[in-house]
């Protein structure tokens, strides 16, 4: 990944990562423990 992650995630724009289930399930675990609100689409 390229550049800053804490300006791409204050973005609000969409599309963080794409991929099986599971992985995103991680990916919003990880980004609630930084008081984010992460949604999963399926």
């Amino acid at each position: 990944m390229n550049g800053s992650l804490e300006w791409l995630l204050n973005q609000e724009q969409g599309l963080l990562a794409k991929g099986p289930e599971s992985i995103m399930n991680t990916y919003m675990k990880v980004l609630e423990e930084y008081n984010l609100n992460p949604t999963v689409l399926k």
